[in-house]
């Protein structure tokens, strides 16, 4: 939804460029457009939304494939490693 809202006021000012919009040049000429003070507030809102949640998933994207990584490492026959080691674990009922 961020994007399509990025993408909808960038064509509102007859710039498209498309799937080209997300690139460096994209953003930087998105960024630039002289806008009506309520628009210029959500663009810049959903610029900065989208830098944080771009952020936040190439985070998870990289322990996704640690934890992949981990996993597959290990052979088939193997018994299972402890993955959580040094996580906090449950109270053990009795």
């Amino acid at each position: 939804m961020v994007k399509n809202g990025l993408h909808a006021i960038a064509l509102n000012q007859r710039l498209a460029f498309g799937p080209s919009l997300w690139s460096r040049q994209g953003l930087a000429q998105l960024q630039a457009l002289v806008l009506m003070p309520h628009t210029r507030r959500r663009r810049d809102d959903s610029l900065e939304l989208l830098h944080w949640l771009n952020r936040h998933i190439d985070e998870l994207d990289l322990h996704s494939t640690y934890y992949t990584q981990r996993v597959f490492r290990q052979h088939p026959f193997d018994p299972p490693r402890d993955l959580g080691a040094g996580l906090p674990q449950p109270p053990r009922t009795v």
